[in-house]
C-alpha cells in the first residue's frame, strides 16, 4: 500500500489541466486625444536636489576612493563630528585637508624608514 504525497510538487500537473469555463473579454477603451500645442507643453525648470555643494568653482576636483579599516573610518567619523566640526564641514574636506598636512609634514624618505624599520 503506497500512499501518495500531496504536497507541493504534485500540483503542478494540474496547473495546465485546470480550464476556465468562463472567458473574459475586457471592453476595448476608447481614448480621446486632447491636442497639445507646442506653447502650453513648456518644460519646468527643474530644482537642484540633495544638499548645497560646498565646491570652490575655481578648482577642478577628483574622486578618489580609499579602503580603510573599519576602526580608522570610526576615529575618522568621531574626530569630524567633535573636533573638527567647526573646522571642516564636510568629509571630503576633512581628508584633503588631513592628505595635505600629511604632505606638506612629512618626506618620503621619513616615512619609507618607518616601514623599513617595521617589517
Amino acid at each position: 500500500m503506497t500512499e501518495k504525497k500531496k504536497g507541493f510538487s504534485t500540483g503542478f500537473g494540474k496547473i495546465n489541466k485546470v480550464k476556465s469555463k468562463t472567458v473574459l473579454q475586457t471592453p476595448e477603451k476608447t481614448k480621446k486625444s486632447k491636442p497639445v500645442s507646442k506653447e502650453e507643453a513648456k518644460p519646468l525648470p527643474k530644482k537642484k536636489q540633495g544638499r548645497p555643494s560646498t565646491k570652490q568653482p575655481d578648482k577642478n576636483y577628483v574622486r578618489v576612493t580609499a579602503t580603510i579599516p573599519e576602526a580608522v573610518r570610526d576615529s575618522m567619523k568621531v574626530a569630524l563630528y567633535s573636533t573638527f566640526k567647526e573646522v571642516h564641514k564636510t568629509q571630503d574636506d576633512f581628508v584633503s585637508a588631513a592628505i595635505e598636512f600629511y604632505i606638506q609634514n612629512y618626506d618620503g624618505e621619513e616615512v619609507l624608514e618607518e616601514k623599513d624599520n617595521q617589517g
